[in-house]
């Protein structure tokens, strides 16, 4: 069994999925590498999924640009993409959950970036106002079926 770090392969590569920008950290900011690794320890699956991404990456990956990099991920992509779309799964997991970036998400939506779940939301019986404030339109209800309508 292969013992998982962080490294300078993982670090590009999760660093070119997820590259950020001047609001967003990149991943390697993130806790984006460790949560990639730790899920790799536990998921023999994902394991094998990474390991076979890595393993088709250019031997000079790590020194190419940003630009190089991105097309050599397209490449391993359209060679292998169930794989890459685990890799991708779980660095955005890992990303979508880093404490950095659920404050951007809140900051920027002026939603709660909490999990809903297990206190929940309490909201009114058909109070659709949290949604026209959010400019989200709505099906006119007389198109909308009722109950009895649906078989």
């Amino acid at each position: 069994m292969r013992e998982w770090h962080i490294d300078p392969i993982l670090t590009a590569l999760l660093g070119t999925l997820l590259p950020g920008d001047g609001d967003w950290p990149t991943a390697t900011e993130t806790q984006a590498p460790a949560w990639v690794v730790k899920r790799a320890a536990e998921l023999p699956d994902f394991a094998a999924a990474l390991n076979a991404v890595r393993g088709s990456l250019p031997s000079d990956f790590v020194s190419r640009d940003r630009m190089a990099q991105a097309a050599a991920l397209g490449e391993v992509e359209a060679r292998m993409p169930n794989w890459f779309a685990q890799v991708v799964d779980e660095a955005y997991r890992g990303y979508y959950t880093d404490t950095r970036v659920l404050a951007r998400i809140e900051h920027k939506t002026g939603y709660s970036a909490a999990p809903p779940q297990p206190l929940g939301r309490k909201v009114r019986p058909n109070d659709w106002s949290v949604l026209a404030a959010r400019r989200i339109s709505l099906a006119p209800s007389s198109i909308l079926p009722s109950s009895g309508d649906i078989t």
